[in-house]
C-alpha cells in the first residue's frame, strides 16, 4: 500500500492503493495449503518495510469481497463463505494482555482461554471463519524472552495448540521482522530448547518482495506519470543494461517504460539500496511519492537525460547518511566513492568538477550493486554516460580521470571501477614486463600450474548403470597411458607438441591404449600462449615491481591475474568445444568429430561403456559411490549383520513395512537381482543367473577361489581385479560385494591372516578387519 506506514486497526484498506505482487498470492497459496494439511498457525517473516501489514488488510479484503482476486475463495476454508479478522497490534507485553485487550469487553475473562473459545463459539455462530492476525508480534517475543519465559512460552505453545485443533475454523497469522529463534539468543539452553519447541508448532512463511517485484511495483506506481518521454535512447540503455547483466535477462522493457524518467540501471540500483539500507516497499513508496529538489517528481524530460546512477547516488547519500556512516558491509565501497569524489574537486578543473562527479557514482554504484557477473565495456559506458548522464565529452572526462588515477578500466572485470590509490602505473608496468618476459612455449608446465578444470562426469552411463564415472583432464607433450585409480575412472589428456609428427604418436599411442583415455591434440597454440604470456608479465611485475606494503596494486594485479587464468581456461574450453578445428579428437587410434559439449558427455558414457563392460547393473546412489556417507558405513554394518544372523529369513528378517538403509541394500544387491531366493522352502544366498549383470562380476571371483586352490592368494588380489577393468567397482560397492561373496562362498575356502594363523568363523570381526584392509 502506498502509506509510509500501515496499522491492521486503523488502516482503511484501499484497492487502488494495494498492487497484487507474486510473492503476496505465493503467501496465500502457502496458507491455504498448510490449512488443509493441518497448519493453522503460521508466522509471517519479512524484514521492515516489505507489505507484512498492507497484506494482511488485503487478505481480509479478498476474503470478504469475491471480485477482489488476491484469493478466489472456492471453499479451500472448509466451505466457509464469511470471515472475521479479530485485529492485534503486538505491544511489549504479555501475549495474554494483548490478546485480551482486542478482544469485545463482553468476551474479557480473567482466563485467556476461556474468552478465546467464547469469542471463538460466538463467530462460529454466525457462520463465520475466524482469522487472528497479531501484526508486530516480536515485541510479544522480546517481552517473553525478558519476562519469565517458561510461563510465557508455556502461553504461546496453548495458543497454537488451540488454534491448531483441526475440529477448529481457525487460523492464527503472527508478523515477524526476524526469525522466531532470532528472540531466543540471550536465554539459557533449555529455554532455547524450549522456545525451539513452541516455534514448531508455527508454519514459516517467507515475505519478501524479490528486486524485480520491487520494481514492477515502481512501474504500477508511476505508469500515470504523464511525460514527453523525450529521451531518445532510452530502449538503448535498456539493451545495454540487459547485455552487461546489470538487470535479469528476464525483465521487460514495458515495465522499463513505465519507470520512466528512471532507466533501468537507476531503478536497479535504488531497489538494492532501498533493500539494505531503507525499509523495502515503504522506503520505495515513500521515495516515488517525494516533492522538492532532486526528487524523482522534479525531474524535466530531457534528450539525453534520465533520473540516473548519479541521481540516485545523491539520494542515497541525504536520506540513508546515518547508515552509511556508520560501519558496514558496504563501508569500504562509499569510503572509496567518498574519497573519489574529493580527489576530483582537487585534480580537476571547475567546469569538469560536476560532470566528472556524476561518472564517479555511477562507476561507484555499478561496482556496488551490479552482480559477479556484471560487466560494462567502454563503448557502452561512454554511451550511459552520454545518454543517460548528458555529458558531452565522456571520452575526454575518463582519460582525464584515469591519468589521475581516480578510476581505471579492470580489464579482469570488463568495466571501470574506482581506484583505491597507489603510485604505481600498471599499465606502464605491464608494458615493461613485455619487454622483460619471452612468450614461453613451454606450455605444459605452465598450464599444470594454471589449468584447473574440474573433473568430468559421464552422466548417461551412470543413469544406466549406477555407476558414477569421473575423467580428469591431464596435459602432457607426448601421449599417456595411465591407469585411472580411487575415484578417477579415465582421462582426457590434452597433448600440446609442435612437433609435425606429434599426431602420429598421438594416434598410435591410442590404438594401443586399452584403459578410458580420450585424446586431445592441440594443433594451435597461438590464444593459449598468449595468455600464458599474459600471466607471466603479471607475475614477473608482482615479483619485481610491487613494494610488499602496496596492497592495492597487489590486489589490482592479483584480480588481473585471476581473469587471465579464468581466460586460459576459457580458451581451452572454447578449443576443445567450438567449431575452431585447433583440437583433433583421438579415440582407439580413430579422429572423432566433437561439436558440442553433449557429444563430448555421450563419448565419455561410451568409452566407459566399452572399457567397463563387466560393470554390473547396481544402482544405489548412497552407497555405490567411492566414500560411502558414515551413515551408509553403518548401513553396510547391519546389512553384513543380517546376512550373518538371518540368510535362512525371508528378506533377511526385514519388516514388510520400514525401510532402514540396510533394507535399501538388500533389495538393490540381492533381492532385484535373485541372489536371494527361497529353494525347496528355505532362503539362501545363490548365484546370479547367467542373464544377471552380476554374473561376470560372479565369474571372475569363482575363477580367483578356482586358482587359490592351487596356491594360496591374499584378498588383495581379488580386490585389485574389482578395481581394474572391466570392472572399476566403486568401493561402497566392493564393501558390500566382497563380504557377501565370502558369506555366500564360507564353506568352499579356508581364511587365513596376516600371521599365517587360521581362521576358523566368519564373523561380524573378521569382516571388520577385512573392511579396514581393503581401503589400504
Amino acid at each position: 500500500m502506498k502509506l509510509p506506514s500501515v496499522n491492521i486497526k486503523q488502516t482503511s484498506f484501499n484497492e487502488q492503493d494495494y498492487i497484487i505482487t507474486q510473492n503476496a498470492r505465493c503467501v496465500v497459496g502457502n496458507i491455504i495449503n498448510s490449512f488443509n494439511s493441518g497448519v493453522h498457525s503460521f508466522n509471517i517473516i519479512g524484514s521492515y518495510g516489505t507489505g507484512k501489514s498492507s497484506f494482511i488488510l488485503a487478505l481480509k479484503h479478498s476474503l470478504e469481497n469475491p471480485h477482489y482476486k488476491l484469493t478466489n475463495n472456492v471453499g479451500q476454508f472448509n466451505g466457509f463463505k464469511k470471515f472475521k479478522l479479530l485485529p492485534i497490534v503486538g505491544e511489549y507485553e504479555s501475549i495474554k494482555t494483548n490478546i485480551l485487550k482486542h478482544l469485545p469487553q463482553e468476551f474479557n475473562s480473567v482466563n485467556l482461554f476461556d474468552a478465546l473459545l467464547s469469542y471463538y463459539t460466538d463467530v462460529c455462530s454466525k457462520e463465520e471463519f475466524l482469522f487472528i492476525a497479531i501484526d508486530e508480534f516480536g515485541k510479544i517475543l522480546e517481552y517473553a524472552a525478558k519476562n519469565n519465559p517458561e510461563k510465557e512460552l508455556y502461553t504461546l505453545q496453548q495458543l497454537a495448540e488451540f488454534v491448531n485443533d483441526p475440529n477448529k475454523n481457525i487460523i492464527l497469522l503472527t508478523t515477524l521482522h526476524q526469525n522466531f529463534n532470532s528472540y531466543a539468543k540471550k536465554l539459557s539452553e533449555s529455554q532455547r530448547n524450549e522456545w525451539i519447541k513452541v516455534k514448531g508448532r508455527f508454519g514459516e512463511i517467507v515475505f519478501n518482495e524479490p528486486v524485480e517485484q520491487l520494481l514492477h511495483l515502481a512501474a504500477a506506481y508511476l505508469e500515470q506519470r504523464v511525460s514527453k518521454r523525450l529521451n531518445k535512447s532510452f530502449k538503448e540503455l535498456y539493451d545495454i543494461a540487459r547485455e552487461s547483466k546489470f538487470i535479469s535477462s528476464t525483465f521487460e522493457y514495458e515495465v522499463a517504460e513505465k519507470l520512466y524518467p528512471m532507466d533501468v540501471f537507476a531503478a536497479q540500483a535504488l531497489t538494492l539500496a532501498i533493500q539494505r539500507y531503507g525499509q523495502n516497499e515503504r522506503t520505495l513508496f515513500s521515495f516515488l511519492a517525494s516533492q522538492g529538489s532532486g526528487t524523482l517528481n522534479e525531474f524535466n524530460d530531457h534528450p539525453t537525460k534520465t533520473y540516473n546512477l548519479a541521481n540516485v547516488y545523491d539520494y542515497i547519500i541525504y536520506n540513508f547518511y546515518s547508515y552509511l556512516s556508520e560501519v558496514n558491509s558496504d563501508s569500504s565501497s562509499w569510503s572509496a566513492m567518498r574519497v573519489a569524489l574529493e580527489k576530483v574537486e582537487g585534480f580537476l578543473e571547475i567546469e569538469q568538477i560536476s560532470d566528472a562527479s556524476k561518472i564517479i557514482k555511477s562507476i561507484g554504484l555499478l561496482n556496488l550493486f551490479g552482480s559477479a557477473g556484471t560487466s560494462m565495456p567502454k563503448d557502452r559506458f561512454y554511451t550511459y554516460i552520454k545518454n543517460a548522464l548528458g555529458v558531452d565529452e565522456p571520452y575526454l572526462l575518463l582519460a582525464i580521470l584515469e591519468k589521475s588515477q581516480i578510476i581505471r578500466y579492470a580489464k579482469y572485470r570488463s568495466q571501470y571501477v574506482i581506484f583505491d590509490g597507489t603510485d604505481v602505473n600498471i599499465e606502464e608496468e605491464l608494458l615493461q614486463a613485455a619487454g622483460r618476459v619471452p612468450r614461453s612455449k613451454d606450455i605444459v608446465s605452465k598450464l599444470n600450474n594454471n589449468f584447473n578444470l574440474p573433473l568430468e562426469f559421464a552422466n548417461s552411463v551412470y543413469f544406466q548403470k549406477g555407476t558414477p564415472r569421473y575423467f580428469q583432464y591431464t596435459i602432457s607433450e607426448e601421449p599417456l597411458i595411465i591407469i585411472p585409480t580411487n575415484e578417477i575412472d579415465g582421462y582426457i589428456n590434452l597433448v600440446f607438441n609442435d612437433n609435425i609428427k606429434s599426431i602420429e604418436r598421438v594416434i598410435e599411442c591410442s590404438s594401443k591404449c586399452k584403459e578410458a583415455i580420450l585424446y586431445a591434440y592441440f594443433k594451435n597454440t597461438d590464444i593459449i600462449i598468449e595468455h600464458i604470456w599474459e600471466i607471466d608479465k603479471l607475475e614477473n611485475v608482482l615479483c619485481l615491481s610491487i613494494d610488499d606494503k602496496d596492497t592495492v596494486a597487489k590486489r589490482e594485479l592479483n584480480s588481473l591475474l585471476t581473469f587471465e587464468k579464468e581466460q586460459l581456461n576459457k580458451a581451452i574450453l572454447y578449443s576443445l568445444f567450438s567449431f575452431s578445428n585447433d583440437v583433433v579428437w583421438i579415440y582407439k587410434g580413430a579422429t572423432i568429430t566433437i561439436n558440442d559439449k553433449t557429444e563430448f558427455n555421450k563419448l565419455l558414457s561410451i568409452i566407459c561403456e566399452e572399457v567397463y563392460y563387466h560393470t554390473p547393473i547396481f544402482i544405489n546412489e548412497m552407497v555405490n559411490k567411492h566414500k560411502p556417507s558414515g551413515a551408509m558405513s553403518l548401513a553396510r554394518v547391519k546389512y553384513l549383520e543380517r546376512l550373518l544372523e538371518g540368510v535362512n529369513d525371508r528378506n533377511l528378517g526385514f519388516e514388510e513395512a520400514k525401510f532402514p538403509p540396510e533394507k535399501t541394500i538388500y533389495k538393490t544387491l540381492l533381492q532385484n537381482t535373485n541372489m536371494h531366493k527361497s529353494q525347496f522352502g528355505v532362503y539362501d544366498l545363490v548365484a546370479p543367473e547367467p542373464s544377471s549383470s552380476f554374473f561376470a562380476l560372479w565369474e571372475a571371483c569363482e575363477m580367483f577361489m578356482y586358482s587359490a586352490s592351487e596356491k594360496p592368494k591374499k584378498i588383495g588380489e581379488l580386490l585389485k581385479i574389482l578395481r581394474c577393468r572391466p570392472f572399476k567397482l566403486k568401493q561402497g560397492l566392493i564393501d558390500l560385494w566382497l563380504p557377501t561373496y565370502l558369506i555366500m562362498k564360507r564353506n568352499y575356502y579356508s581364511l587365513y591372516d596376516s600371521n599365517g594363523i587360521y581362521i576358523s568363523t566368519l564373523n561380524r570381526e573378521v569382516l571388520d578387519i577385512l573392511h579396514r584392509n581393503s581401503k589400504e
